[in-house]
């Protein structure tokens, strides 16, 4: 599987990372190695040789991930029950980042940092939530959903019984519930109300993303910016689940999706250049370390610092290449981050950016059809 996985703020979806090359682990053989730089709580450990005899479930989470934070409570009260398996959530952020979250919602078990994400790619994660189970002789017995994990499952694993679930399918949650994987879907549907953030996948062939705002859906189908999309606000805030999964080898999600967005929506956009006031990234003493396997491009990094800022970001760095970047939390502080621990600069000045204006949106009726 080869997914790039956005990162969902609370509002509005920037995008946080790029491609990554995880191959996945084989259920039957010996799980991956547990290779976490730091465990909370602190002095507990998680290797292989000290949960000898235990039955293992592995979530891997995040925690901007709205549906890893929705399934939770399911894990806690299924730790609450089964307390000879041993719960391991593995993230890769910062424990400050991860230790405030913890303050807020607990997490039954272990919670794993794997910020060199070697352990991540062990398993071939690249899409969350994803639940391993490993059984008490360290065998992976099943890549599943949190929402997989039932009691009867971890029974079975306890008992060293084949687990009922199948795998995950290859590119898509939409589906993961399905026996056999289609072959050609293309999907829209309203996303839960009352929900916030989101998850968007890429795989070649595969584009699906979870409760995500319909700017944010139209802006990757016509490859900008989300704050570069002008149109009725009402109708572009609200939130769908869509996918299109095209056979191995087929190409063009993209040009479906946009056709699928035109034709659900009877959207029309146009182009518009405009000179705007922007803040434009430039080079001064670069010192943005190189990721090992995920990061930030420089547009990536423009458009996540646009949305921060609610400026409009330009990039002139001609940098390549993907970088680690970890954001402070006080916005406040952004400029001073990226001039003193980046060694970019953002400089104000005008420049030409096209906007994508929203010309004919509609929502959507759908059809009930009575005997």
């Amino acid at each position: 599987m080869l997914t790039r996985l956005f990162r969902w703020p609370a509002a509005v979806v920037p995008l946080l990372a790029a491609v990554c090359s995880a191959q996945s682990p084989t259920v039957g053989r010996p799980a991956p190695p547990l290779t976490l730089e730091r465990m909370i709580p602190a002095g507990t450990e998680a290797t292989w040789e000290s949960l000898r005899g235990k039955p293992v479930v592995i979530e891997f989470w995040a925690t901007w991930c709205g549906p890893c934070i929705a399934e939770i409570p399911h894990l806690n009260e299924l730790a609450s029950r089964f307390k000879e398996v041993q719960f391991i959530s593995i993230t890769d952020e910062a424990a400050s980042v991860v230790e405030a979250f913890l303050a807020k919602r607990p997490i039954s078990g272990l919670v794993g940092l794997d910020r060199a994400r070697s352990t991540f790619g062990a398993y071939g994660v690249d899409a969350i939530p994803q639940t391993m189970l490993v059984d008490k002789e360290g065998v992976l017995r099943g890549v599943v959903s949190p929402r997989q994990v039932t009691e009867a499952v971890l029974a079975d694993l306890i008992a060293g019984r084949p687990l009922g679930v199948q795998r995950l399918p290859r590119g898509s949650r939409t589906f993961a519930a399905a026996a056999v994987e289609p072959l050609f879907a293309v999907m829209v549907r309203p996303g839960a109300l009352g929900k916030r953030g989101g998850v968007f996948r890429i795989d070649p062939g595969t584009l699906e993303g979870e409760n995500i705002p319909l700017k944010t859906i139209i802006a990757h189908a016509y490859s900008t910016f989300d704050t570069r999309v002008e149109g009725p606000e009402d109708l572009l805030a609200t939130r769908y689940d869509f996918c299109v999964l095209l056979p191995r080898g087929v190409q063009g999600e993209v040009s479906i999706l946009r056709e699928t967005l035109e034709r659900t929506f009877q959207l029309k956009v146009r182009q518009d250049t405009r000179e705007v006031d922007a803040l434009v990234l430039k080079v001064v003493d670069p010192k943005l370390p190189k990721a090992q396997r995920r990061g930030y491009t420089m547009r990536d990094l423009a458009r996540s610092l646009e949305w921060r800022l609610k400026r409009f970001i330009v990039d002139e760095t001609s940098l390549g290449g993907e970088y680690d970047i970890e954001f402070p939390q006080n916005r406040d502080a952004l400029e001073k981050f990226v001039r003193e621990q980046l060694g970019l600069e953002l400089s104000p000045a005008r420049r030409s950016i096209q906007m994508l204006v929203v010309e004919s949106l509609e929502a959507p009726s759908f059809r009930l059809n009575l005997p």
